[in-house]
Order: C-alpha cells, then structure tokens, then sequence
C-alpha cells in the first residue's frame, strides 16, 4: 500500500487499492482525560501504546476495529468489534471476533435465504484466544453456510432436533480446528479457547423464526419496541479463567441451542 503524505494542499487522505487511509495531525492528549469519548467516563488508560504487537497479535486482531454490513431482503445487518482502551495501550490484541453472512434458502427470492451472525469472545487468559475466536467464527459460520439450505428448512418447520444435528456437526468442525491450530503452535488447546454466540434466521419478514446458539459467557439481546430483551439464559459456570466460564475446543458440550 502506498499513503500520500498529508500536505497543506492534499490535507488528509491517501488513497490504496480503494482504501482510503485518513491521516491527520492534531494535539496529542497527554492524560486519559483529555480524549474525547464516549460513554459515562474516559478511558482508563492513555492512548498511546506502550509497546507493539508480537507476531501473534498482528496475525490476526491487530486492527482495532473491525466494521461489516449487508441488507439481505427486509433485513439490514450491522457489525462492529473493537478494541479496548486497555488492549490498545498494552499493545495486545483485539480478542473479539465475529462473522455475517448471508446465503440463499430454499427459493429463488430474495426473502428465503438466511443470515448467520457469529460472535466470538476469546478468553483473557489464554495465549491465542484472539486467534481461537476468529476461526471458531469463520468456521461455524462456513458450516451454517454450507448446509444453507437445510438451516432454512430447519427454520421454516421449527424443528429442534434437525437443528440441533446441523449446529452440532458445525460446533464439531469448529473444535477440530482449534484443536489443529493449538497443536500447530506448539500449546495445549485451553490457549486458543474462545466462548460463541450465534443466530440464524430467515431473510422472510413473515418469518419470525430464529435458530440461536452460545457456549460460555456473554449474552444475545432482541430489540422489541425499545426494550432490550435477552434471548438466551447465563450459561452453567464453567472452568476455564477466574470468570469461571466454559468455551471451546474443552466445552462443545455446553452448547445451548434455542428454535423460535
């Protein structure tokens, strides 16, 4: 990628391969308190980091925030993951990770496809969490989208027990890979754990039926009205990290799986 530096007559931008790279220069704030921020206080620690990534954190969770979105049908699908003040400062990875994706279902309309949003949340403690998280959200998102048309079929009939079927082979290919990718770095699986949130539901605005899933700690909310609402109960404490939470490749067991 080549940047164009910033100059009186070119004040900002470079542009790369139809990425626009925004540079500007203003103060920098020597304390916390001077950020502008969002949310009850500022962050806790300055914005400079302290140190950079090892080769780990820029394989993958080096950005610090990571945008996508798509309109599938009636549906508009928004994400965001970003990384914490603390994350940033210490020159740590961001261990968030997630995937959407839509495909189409059973017919040939724009209203019978599915969308699948996959949330992971690499543990703390763990060396490669950041990285566990990323595939463990590639991965079931690739089985979801490879049975495609059997998750819409699954969510047309509400039927619990195709569904459990098809998410188990999905939870299944997920703890394979983890397992891989600890064993290729040398470490015990527990450093690549990550916790899982997903749902899949019908791009059909008459269809309100939605396949959710989640192993360990977190939570998923439906906006109803102006209320917040969750869709799933707290998961059973769990061993891994003195949040005592289960997550995978350890825990697949733990899966929770809901059909509405």
């Amino acid at each position: 990628m080549e940047l164009v530096p910033e100059t009186d007559a070119n004040p900002g931008a470079a542009e790369a391969s139809g990425t626009k790279v925004d540079v500007r220069r203003e103060p920098f704030p020597e304390e916390p308190g001077d950020l502008r921020f969002v949310g009850p206080k500022p962050p806790s620690y300055p914005v400079q980091p302290t140190s950079a990534p090892d080769g780990a954190g820029i394989i993958s969770g080096a950005v610090d925030t990571a945008l996508d979105g798509f309109t599938a049908g009636a549906m508009t699908v928004r994400a965001v993951s970003v990384k914490g003040d603390r994350h940033r400062h210490y020159g740590e990875p961001r261990q968030d990770s997630f995937v959407i994706a839509r495909a189409a279902g059973i017919g040939t309309t724009p209203h019978d496809g599915i969308v699948v949003a996959v949330v992971a949340d690499g543990v703390g403690s763990a060396t490669l969490s950041h990285v566990g998280a990323a595939i463990a959200c590639e991965r079931v998102a690739a089985s979801v989208l490879r049975e495609h048309s059997e998750f819409a079929k699954v969510l047309v009939a509400g039927d619990t027990d195709d569904a459990k079927q098809h998410l188990t082979r999905a939870i299944d290919d997920v703890c394979a890979a983890l397992n891989a990718a600890a064993a290729e770095a040398g470490l015990a699986a527990t450093e690549v754990s990550t916790t899982l949130r997903g749902v899949v539901a019908s791009t059909d605005p008459d269809l309100l039926g939605r396949l959710s899933f989640q192993i360990g700690d977190g939570g998923t909310y439906r906006l109803s009205g102006t209320e917040w609402k969750a869709v799933d109960a707290e998961p059973i404490d769990g061993p891994i990290h003195s949040t005592a939470t289960h997550a995978l490749p350890d825990h697949p067991e733990q899966s929770r799986r809901r059909t509405r």
